[in-house]
């Protein structure tokens, strides 16, 4: 049978998928709102369910199993949207956008790997691996306050199991602000289990912790019969609770246990408000579970306290003319194939969203390298075309500071040896930019997607290791600040290792501006910024490649609506 009456709502593209979650909820004891299967969607779409789940009163968390996206910018806006007054929380398949299940007529994604999980990651959902991760995290959102901030409050009854607990909180990115129950005890020796009860009232009085994660042994030293008495007093004692507390009593996980890990009341009071929090208290069977939930739940609540940030607007920015130079380009292509703009018209594009590039200029011996460079002015950089080596000094794609015309034409001879193992001939100089941290920001229209902007530190954290952030447009002022500091190597930008820190406002204005262009300009099929310099006093895009293509179509779709009976 169905799960008791609750305040979880369920939607799944699997009717086998979503059954055997509505069986593991009863299981558990989480009550369930609406359960909706929907297999490819012929006439209900999961952007339609959140809608119906938005907007139902009995509903409070959602719990989403996703195969396939059908709309998925439709899907960032309603998700973010429902996000920020309800926790959902999404498993999908490893190849959702990548391929289809059987019988699903959508397109797939041609994006970056990540970008599926860079797009949820910026609507606030919390995504997560299996079913049972899902439900780990629905047990605590159905049942608990969000908490306020990172400090939290352990209740233990063993020193290992403190400790335990200690590392797990580490790894959650939480703060352990104190420990209760251990005293002077004999560690080998299980306190009575109406203790833990009075250190969990006692750490909700205090008032000085976000959280309070209750850590022992019950039934260890208990008599026959005890567990379920002592989970429910401490679901007791934690109702109402204005921060959350969440229990790891692995000793508690008796067969009858195993299943329902809820303690307290179970099903919601008649008298109950719709989609209030249903009462009892959430028992997972390790630490790192129980931590690892309230980890997640931290981060939620602290994207829902952010200020979302203003849709950005730039000014000065002429559509029309834009949309004018992309639609006479895209003239020369046959069939779908991809058009590079000249360097002419990418400058033109650019200069129209307020986008500048370093001038350079291309040569094919040594002396027109120097009047190149004498054009430009003394000293220069010279690097090669090609886009995987222009920017890589250690694989000598790059001389930077050459300051005269005899010094220039002993690196270029030297280049042209070093490059030759990679087949690399082309050469151009280049004006000197200031010094700073090379970055890569890249942008593609996506069959699936629609719109991706991408940024990454440039080298091998990109290259090797993936270390990007993908965002899909609109994007306000907030999307993009977050974006830059997103990747893992952007610890750089900000001063690491003693290196100056980055003029950051400048570098989001740059990301801004190309997720304007890309928002605005569908045939727009590939944009690439490699590499970008951000130093102390500003940005500067060193090479620029569009590729333009007639756009196929937005995978923004008409208004789905049910006909009237």
């Amino acid at each position: 049978g169905l799960a008791h009456p609750g305040p979880v709502g369920l939607f799944s593209q699997s009717g086998a998928v979503g059954a055997m979650i509505t069986a593991a909820m009863k299981r558990r004891g989480l009550g369930l709102s609406t359960s909706l299967s929907a297999g490819n969607r012929a006439d209900v779409s999961g952007n339609d369910a959140m809608q119906f789940f938005e907007d139902d009163p009995q509903t409070a968390a959602l719990g989403v199993y996703l195969e396939s996206f059908g709309n998925p910018r439709k899907f960032t806006r309603i998700a973010r949207r429902l996000s920020r007054t309800k926790p959902v929380v999404v498993v999908r398949s490893d190849v959702t956008g990548r391929a289809l299940p059987p019988g699903h007529e959508v397109r797939t994604t041609q994006a970056p790997a990540g970008a599926v999980d860079s797009m949820l990651d910026q609507t606030g959902v919390l995504e997560v691996a299996t079913h049972e991760d899902m439900l780990d995290l629905l047990m605590a959102v159905a049942t608990q306050p969000l908490p306020a901030g990172r400090r939290v409050t352990l209740v233990v009854d063993s020193l290992a199991l403190e400790r335990i607990a200690r590392d797990a909180a580490a790894q959650a990115g939480l703060e352990v602000v104190a420990t209760l129950g251990l005293g002077d005890r004999e560690q080998g020796i299980a306190p009575p289990a109406d203790e833990l009860v009075r250190h969990v009232a006692a750490a909700l009085a205090a008032g000085d912790t976000d959280a309070v994660v209750v850590v022992g042994r019950l039934g260890l030293h208990q008599e026959e019969g005890t567990a379920e008495e002592v989970a429910a007093a401490l679901a007791e004692v934690a109702r109402d609770a204005p921060v959350p507390v969440l229990a790891s009593l692995p000793d508690a996980v008796t067969p009858r246990f195993a299943g329902a890990r809820l303690g307290g009341t179970g099903a919601p009071a008649d008298d109950a408000e719709p989609g209030a929090r249903q009462p009892g208290l959430p028992f997972y069977p390790s630490p790192r579970a129980a931590l690892s939930v309230l980890g997640r739940l931290a981060e939620y609540g602290a994207w829902r306290r952010e200020d979302a940030g203003e849709p950005i607007e730039l000014s000065g920015v002429d559509v029309r003319a834009a949309e004018a130079l992309v639609e006479s380009a895209c003239r020369r292509a046959r069939g779908t194939e991809l058009v590079r703009l000249t360097g002419e018209e990418t400058e033109r594009l650019l200069g129209l969203y307020g986008i500048s590039v370093l001038p350079s200029r291309r040569f094919s011996t040594a002396e027109e390298a120097v009047a190149a460079a004498e054009e430009l002015g003394f000293p220069v950089a010279v690097k090669a075309v090609d886009p995987y080596l222009r920017h890589r000094i250690d694989l000598g794609g790059v001389r930077l500071n050459v300051v005269d015309a005899d010094s220039l034409r002993r690196n270029v001879e030297h280049m042209r040896q070093v490059l030759a193992p990679f087949g690399v001939t082309e050469l151009e100089v280049q004006s000197m930019a200031p010094t700073g941290q090379s970055c890569m920001v890249t942008a593609l229209e996506d069959p699936l997607l629609g719109p991706v902007v991408s940024f990454g530190m440039a080298g091998d954290a990109t290259d090797l290791l993936g270390d990007w952030v993908h965002r899909v447009p609109p994007l306000t002022d907030r999307d993009v600040a977050r974006m830059v500091r997103a990747p893992r190597a952007a610890v750089k930008l900000e001063g690491a290792g003693g290196v100056p820190a980055v003029d950051l406002p400048a570098l989001e204005d740059l990301v801004a501006r190309v997720s304007c262009l890309k928002d605005d300009l569908a045939a727009v099929a590939r944009l690439r910024f490699a590499p970008v310099l951000a130093s102390s006093s500003g940005v500067t895009v060193l090479a620029a490649e569009v590729d333009v293509a007639n756009a196929a179509g937005r995978t923004d779709s008409a208004r789905r609506a049910l006909r009237a009976s």
